[in-house]
């Protein structure tokens, strides 16, 4: 059985034990490093170490000699402002064709659990008026609730 390596980076297949992409140049990472080592059954190329500048602020060493110990240490650079929600609006409302799904997926999950005890109540009580009549309502009322629900998550 071969086994095959592909680049991260162009997912062109790896034919050689390099540090480097051979078609995209592109440094690849330690884990695609050491399969290819396994698969070429080859010593590993070593570690570089990344440098001081490339790593987070909270991880660098600051040289204590240049801070006086009274002093409290600099704040970290301010966050980037939060990424708007994974929720899709779409996906919500295409769960929702099963009663109350989208509402589980939304994280509504005492409001998911309403709204699919309903849908079988109505389901098993379709041959009343009521059940008739219920079961459409409901059923629109969760792909519209879960759609604007999402959306509005997704917005902020």
């Amino acid at each position: 059985m071969a086994i095959h390596i592909h680049c991260p980076h162009c997912h062109e297949r790896l034919e050689a034990m390099k540090t480097n992409c051979t078609h995209c140049d592109a440094a690849l990472p330690p884990g695609v490093l050491y399969a290819l080592s396994v698969a070429f059954e080859d010593a590993p190329p070593p570690m570089q170490m990344p440098s001081m500048s490339t790593m987070p602020i909270h991880l660098q060493m600051t040289p204590s000699a240049a801070e006086p110990p009274h002093q409290a240490p600099p704040s970290p650079a301010p966050a980037p402002p939060a990424e708007n929600s994974a929720l899709r609006p779409w996906l919500a409302a295409t769960l929702s064709l099963v009663c109350g799904l989208g509402q589980l997926y939304n994280g509504q999950v005492a409001k998911g659990g309403i709204l699919m005890l309903l849908a079988t109540a109505a389901v098993l009580g379709f041959r009343s008026p009521i059940g008739q009549v219920m079961l459409p309502l409901l059923w629109l009322y969760a792909i519209v609730d879960a759609y604007r629900v999402a959306r509005r998550a997704a917005s902020g």
